[in-house]
């Protein structure tokens, strides 16, 4: 079939971006990444602190850690609006796994006080690397 005669072509598109978040050590750097989400996601200066959201989660290494933290605050985004003001997070290695703690800060999505900036599907694993011993790390999110 030649090329006039294809019903579709695919083609490239760009659909994600990516943050560099930095911190000094694990609490800070999954912070910052948090921070880093939230901003893309609405002005998180616009955000004002009137409730609080506790997010755990567990998993085997610190990139599977950062994924399911931050899609879990995005779950909750979905969910239940929620946008963060502030948000602070304790990393904790257990016995053959880490934990995090996070205690965020905020408020619901208010469409007449908040102007959403991107549209924020997932987080990804692609291109991951989460550094705390080097003070980084890279989380590229499907917009």
């Amino acid at each position: 079939m030649t090329e006039e005669g294809r019903r579709y072509q695919v083609v490239g598109v760009t659909a994600d971006v990516a943050i560099r978040a930095r911190g000094d050590g694990p609490d800070q750097l999954f912070a910052n990444a948090a921070w880093g989400m939230f901003d893309l996601i609405c002005d998180s200066d616009a955000v004002e602190p009137h409730r609080t959201w506790e997010v755990v989660v567990e998993a085997e290494d610190l990139e599977g850690l950062m994924v399911d933290l931050l899609t879990d605050m995005l779950v909750l985004f979905e969910t239940e609006g929620m946008l963060l003001s502030s948000v602070e997070v304790e990393v904790v290695p257990e016995e053959g796994h880490w934990r995090a703690e996070a205690r965020v800060r905020g408020e619901p999505y208010d469409a007449d006080r908040h102007q959403l900036l991107h549209d924020v599907k997932a987080v990804t694993y692609h291109t991951l690397e989460v550094r705390p011993d080097e003070g980084w790390a890279r989380v590229l999110f499907d917009i």
